[in-house]
């Protein structure tokens, strides 16, 4: 069993991934801006914990001692083409990672349209994969 972290965790596609990896046996902190609003998130083996995805300082706090970090994130309010480029950025070089830098899996846009994508990042390595459905 590992430590996943998923940021985002409040969310549809963030509740999914908490029950996807806690359906594998893993443990997860769930990471969301607003715990008040997610009171159903803390579930055995959950811990639900307040964090902000684009803080480099909040992500080090929360990420400390996970394996695996799963980004759910979305921000209304916020220009996508600058916010996910950077959250993804905060996740793969912000922390200082307990053994090695995690593998990050972040999903972005909405809906089930066409130009969605899926990206996976290995912080330890240079390759990226983007998948677009």
């Amino acid at each position: 069993m590992s430590r996943v972290v998923v940021f985002g965790a409040g969310g549809r596609a963030g509740r999914a991934a908490v029950a996807e990896a806690r359906r594998r046996g893993h443990q997860v902190t769930a990471v969301v801006r607003d715990p008040g609003a997610h009171g159903s998130l803390p579930m055995d083996g959950v811990r639900l914990v307040v964090g902000d995805a684009a803080d480099p300082d909040s992500v080090a706090k929360v990420a400390a001692g996970h394996g695996a970090a799963i980004s759910a994130v979305y921000d209304a309010s916020a220009r996508p083409d600058a916010f996910y480029p950077g959250v993804a950025r905060v996740l793969l070089d912000g922390p200082s990672w307990a053994s090695r830098p995690p593998d990050v899996v972040e999903g972005s846009g909405s809906g089930g349209g066409p130009g969605r994508a899926v990206r996976a990042g290995h912080a330890h390595g240079d390759e990226t994969v983007t998948a677009r459905y």
